[in-house]
């Protein structure tokens, strides 16, 4: 799948303004430059390496591996349009990922909408597998905290964060999730969860 994450290089050491030249303002604005074009690199750094598991988690919470790449897409450019240049990257990588979450919602509820009845298009590998199908059965909210505790292996409090939900209201998600998948998938060989692997 293509990789849209690439950013231009870092600003060339020219942008920067030499010692007692130029105005205040002047200055300001070049400094302000090199911080948005280093944040951008960073960003676009960051994107690079975690895109596969995005989309990943896109799919899985979509249903759509074509589906999920526009959402990771779309959500990169939600971010890097609002993204503060001081964040560090943990900062970045969490509201990313809640970015896709958010949209991967919204995508599925226009899908399940728009398409139904259409086949899912899943990534190579994950066609018709029982914990799959399982998933396709959930609520989003069962289906966010399922997928963010065993493809991601965040815990409750991370979860809670990146859903927007409170601890408590995890804990259930995530209960009645597992007790809906294993009514599914029951026993059968092989059918432990999808892992993006």
């Amino acid at each position: 799948m293509g990789d849209t994450g690439k950013v231009s290089g870092a600003p060339d050491a020219s942008d920067r303004p030499s010692s007692g030249q130029g105005s205040c303002n002047g200055g300001g604005r070049s400094r302000a430059r090199i911080a948005d074009d280093a944040a951008r690199q960073a960003l676009g750094k960051l994107y690079q390496a975690h895109y596969c598991s995005l989309v990943r988690l896109a799919a899985l919470l979509t249903g759509d591996a074509q589906l999920a790449e526009e959402v990771v897409a779309d959500s990169l450019l939600a971010l890097a349009s609002c993204r503060p240049a001081s964040k560090a990257p943990e900062w970045t990588l969490f509201h990313l990922r809640q970015q896709v979450v958010i949209r991967s919602r919204r995508a599925a509820r226009s899908r399940s909408t728009s398409r139904r009845g259409e086949p899912a298009h899943w990534l190579p590998g994950w066609e018709a597998t029982p914990p799959l199908r399982a998933l396709g059965s959930l609520s989003a909210c069962q289906r966010e905290a399922i997928v963010l505790s065993h493809y991601l292996d965040l815990g409750d409090s991370e979860i809670a964060a990146v859903m927007g939900a409170s601890r408590r209201a995890v804990r259930g998600f995530l209960a009645s999730a597992l007790g809906a998948i294993l009514a599914v998938v029951g026993d059968e060989p092989g059918a432990a969860a999808p892992d993006g692997s």
